[in-house]
């Protein structure tokens, strides 16, 4: 029998966990100044292949259009931190996420400690880059506010034009 959770049940036992957590039901062991924390660390994030790349990803992602809706920019640095170390590899980015903003905050938190290393960084060509030059250019733009030399996925934002698949963008 497989041990392997699905996406399914992992996400209900981080639900059920999390509201658990919320509601104060928390082992009474655990809580400060009862014996210290005695809870066993969270399990990783589970991991999956993408397609037929060879790469294994998390079963869930780190969004970078919510980090640029946090205020303080090192909360959302954290953020990244905390989805890091709990084995969250996957994160998604676009350029035009809070005018880059949104890059540039991931940028910064994957600075330092090898985080850069463990994660499979993406972001995407929005449909104003329907031509290669400004295509191109937004690679370069979000590569320098990511602060890296290279992306492991780039993609297509979205298709919002009725000719979008057969325009040649690269």
């Amino acid at each position: 029998m497989s041990t392997e959770r699905t996406r399914r049940q992992f996400l209900a036992m981080t639900t059920a966990s999390t509201t658990l957590a919320a509601s104060g039901c928390a082992h009474a062991d655990a809580a400060p100044g009862r014996g210290g924390d005695r809870r066993d660390p969270p399990a990783p994030v589970p991991k999956r292949p993408l397609g037929r790349t060879g790469l294994n990803v998390s079963i869930i992602g780190l969004g970078g259009s919510h980090l640029g809706d946090v205020r303080d920019p090192g909360d959302a640095v954290r953020i990244v931190h905390e989805a890091i170390d709990a084995g969250v590899n996957f994160f998604d980015n676009a350029w035009e996420y809070h005018e880059g903003k949104s890059e540039e905050i991931m940028g910064r938190a994957l600075q330092g400690g090898g985080r850069r290393e463990r994660v499979l960084l993406m972001t995407k060509v929005c449909t104003h880059g329907r031509k290669a030059d400004v295509a191109m250019r937004q690679l370069e733009d979000s590569l320098r506010r990511l602060g890296t030399d290279h992306l492991d996925l780039w993609q297509i934002h979205e298709c919002v034009y009725e000719n979008d698949l057969t325009v040649r963008i690269c």
